[in-house]
């Protein structure tokens, strides 16, 4: 039996956005954010202000700052990436990769027109939406 291979060409960044993104609040510990990323399995945790993102806190980041002495009490705010690259679910996933690209970046934030957090892309959810699927 053959199967025939379809590509898929998500053409708007909300085909591709994950809506079901972890979080945790600027006054919540490094400590806090790390265990969430541990816990979900994930590589990074949405900084936000209720529902407003504010900055993203990286499996990198997290790394980078472990050299640090005491990380327990330090809040996320201050280490945290910002400001954020937000996006909006109508956008093109190509106009998307562009921007990660030349930022330098592996996540963008998608925000609705209040400015309130919809979902997270990375750059990985991007390249498998240009793949093949049998």
């Amino acid at each position: 039996m053959q199967h025939q291979l379809k590509r898929l060409d998500a053409s708007k960044v909300m085909d591709i956005c994950r809506q079901d993104v972890v979080t945790c609040q600027e006054s919540d510990t490094v400590v806090d954010a790390i265990r969430l990323m541990s816990d979900y399995n994930i590589g990074s945790v949405i900084v936000c202000n209720d529902r407003k993102p504010l900055g993203i806190l990286t499996r990198r980041d997290a790394m980078r700052i472990m050299t640090e002495q005491s990380v327990a009490q330090i809040p996320v705010s201050e280490v945290m990436s910002s400001p954020l690259i937000t996006i909006t679910p109508d956008a093109s996933v190509d106009e998307l990769g562009i921007e990660l690209m030349s930022c330098r970046i592996r996540h963008a934030v998608v925000v609705d027109p209040q400015g309130e957090l919809v979902g997270v892309v990375s750059e990985s959810d991007i390249v498998n939406s240009h793949g093949f699927r049998a």
